[in-house]
């Protein structure tokens, strides 16, 4: 009799994701009111922002679901981050 194969285990993740929608980075005085155009070049819109949250959301709910791949609070340990800045 031949032993059942191990249960697939989730061993190492890998996320690449490329920033949130943002405002533009160069900014054209084309309202008639100087203070109705984008103020801060580069910073996050409400909508990136929600971006950031619901693919946060949505990768902790697939952690969670795979043998508690992750612990259930914030562990240094468990994750490293690399990002790039211009």
């Amino acid at each position: 009799m031949t032993q059942p194969s191990p249960k697939n285990k989730l061993l190492l993740s890998v996320e690449l994701s490329r920033h949130g929608e943002r405002q533009p980075g160069v900014i054209f005085p084309l309202a008639k009111v100087p203070a109705d155009n984008f103020s801060k070049p580069h910073v996050l819109t409400r909508t990136g922002a929600h971006s950031h949250y619901s693919n946060g959301k949505s990768l902790r709910a697939f952690f969670d679901s795979n043998d508690n791949f992750l612990s259930s609070t914030y562990s240094a340990d468990e994750v490293y981050v690399q990002t790039t800045d211009r």
